[in-house]
């Protein structure tokens, strides 16, 4: 019985290694590692397209967020310029002078208007703009709030178009209401910078008022503007702010779900909308499951060569992770330049300087060093863009950059507020006579001889120079005073700069 039972056992395990027992043995657990291993790729692959859509309209908001304030600022500048010019002359011949010196914003896509306080139109870049704004929305809460206002969006008749505008009140000599200026502009302008590569056909960029009024939106190639966003929606996505995960939210003018990210500007009364739609940034990983699926099932059958498919399942979604990793860092990369350099130049744009001067000015207050801000603006540019063309004059443009760049120190700024407006940043001069020394520098620099195009051209500069904390302790003070002090330089004959301050 014993010698039976003995025998019996190498019987046992000899089955167990005969090939069919053994390969369905290999197969079932080939088969469970294989399926186990293909759930977990979907689940994988949902996830990493869900966090990449996060990240992505994250990268968009921070990208719409710069476009849109740097744009408000433009036209707030505009605004009090024109407000400003008001005070020493006629509203039509303010704008005439502001407009000879390149410091209206472009006809085409804006309208700038003087408004008494009657409400009658009294100067315009518009030919032949007349009439009476005394009823229009915008007028009355200009009148009311005495401070900036965006206006609710107006249709544009037998156009389909939306027009939006930008105003700010004027007080006369008695502090009383004068009328008010204004900005007008078509809505598609604010959602321009929509990009159907990155945001697909049912993305959405919006500008909303806190009055819950849209006042442009966008998807796809339609463009709106009016009807409300739902409050409570509203107050939600605000709450969430920039936290991860990113909800997603069906939003209720179009019934599509999105990401959706909702952020108020700072200083401005207006939040941008981003979204990014659900089905179609989760389209490609939901179709990379059927693949998986139909894989999974082919090495099912297949199950003699499992260990190759699974190698070629793990190489291709290796590749696909390491690929979407450099697509959203090149994407990030692209935004990041678009949103902090001047295209033209490569010189940093007026957002990015925004940042450098107010670091800057925080460590004159925690250190109690001077910082110098130099206004530059071109002599006789307009005349060489006109004389030569465009082309030219943005060679022009370059070649300054590089040469005010050749003057300055490794921890100075140079930069690009638009136009032929530049701007010089000395983080740490001393002394004042350092300023001077080095307006000095830029301007010997910015007049040597230029060969453009097979021409020698020759151009100057007007330099204006404000010192904090002498000559103000906050940006917007430094900027203010260091442009006005440019202008004082082009008064005393140009190729010359002058501080502020100086007569």
């Amino acid at each position: 019985m014993k010698a039976a039972a003995e025998a019996g056992r190498p019987r046992r395990l000899h089955r167990l290694t005969d090939p069919p027992v053994l390969f369905s043995a290999v197969g079932l657990l080939m088969l469970a590692l294989l399926w186990l291993f293909t759930v977990n790729s979907i689940d994988r692959e949902l996830e990493v397209a869900r966090r990449a859509t996060g990240e992505l309209v994250h990268d968009v908001a921070d990208t719409y967020e710069a476009q849109i304030v740097r744009a408000l600022r433009e036209i707030e500048q505009t605004l009090r310029l024109v407000r400003f010019q008001l005070k020493s002359m006629p509203a039509a011949a303010a704008l005439d002078a502001l407009g000879e010196r390149s410091l209206l914003p472009p006809s085409l896509l804006f309208t700038t208007q003087v408004v008494d306080a009657a409400g009658s139109v009294v100067a315009s870049t518009a030919p032949d703009a007349t009439g009476s704004v005394a009823g229009r929305e915008v007028f009355r809460r200009a009148r009311e709030t005495g401070d900036l206002v965006l206006g609710t969006p107006r249709p544009v008749a037998g156009t389909g178009q939306w027009q939006v505008t930008l105003a700010l009140p004027v007080a006369g000599e008695d502090a009383a209401f004068a009328g008010i200026v204004a900005v007008t502009t078509d809505a598609d302008y604010f959602v321009s910078g929509y990009d159907a590569r990155t945001m697909g056909e049912a993305g959405v960029l919006g500008l909303v008022g806190t009055d819950g009024v849209f006042r442009a939106r966008r998807s796809g190639e339609t463009v709106s503007a009016g009807g409300g966003i739902d409050p409570d929606l509203l107050e939600q996505a605000r709450a969430a702010g920039d936290t991860e995960p990113v909800p997603v939210r069906t939003t209720p003018w179009d019934g599509v779900r999105r990401y959706l990210v909702v952020r108020e500007l700072f200083r401005f009364p207006v939040a941008i909308v981003v979204g990014l739609s659900e089905a179609e940034r989760l389209a490609p990983a939901r179709a990379q499951r059927e693949v998986y699926l139909w894989r999974a099932i082919l090495a099912s059958v297949a199950i003699l060569v499992p260990l190759v498919l699974l190698g070629i399942l793990a190489t291709q979604l290796q590749r696909a992770r390491a690929r979407m990793l450099e697509e959203r860092i090149a994407h990030s990369r692209r935004m990041e330049q678009l949103a902090f350099n001047d295209t033209l130049t490569g010189l940093p744009n007026r957002t990015a300087f925004g940042h450098l001067l107010s670091q800057a000015v925080q460590q004159s207050r925690r250190y109690g060093n001077r910082v110098a801000l130099l206004f530059l603006d071109l002599d006789g540019f307009k005349q060489v863009n006109d004389t030569y063309g465009h082309d030219v004059g943005d060679d022009l443009l370059r070649q300054v950059a590089d040469r005010l760049w050749d003057c300055l120190r490794g921890s100075d700024v140079v930069a690009r507020l638009g136009g032929d407006e530049m701007v010089a940043l000395l983080p740490s001069v001393g002394e004042p006579a350092r300023a001077a020394a080095v307006a000095e520098k830029l301007l010997a620099a910015i007049a040597a001889p230029y060969a453009l195009a097979g021409r020698e051209v020759r151009i100057s500069a007007s330099v204006g120079i404000a010192v904090c904390p002498e000559d103000g302790s906050d940006e917007q003070t430094l900027m203010k005073h260091a442009d006005h002090a440019m202008y004082n330089a082009k008064e005393a004959g140009k190729n010359t700069f002058r501080f502020f301050g100086d007569g």
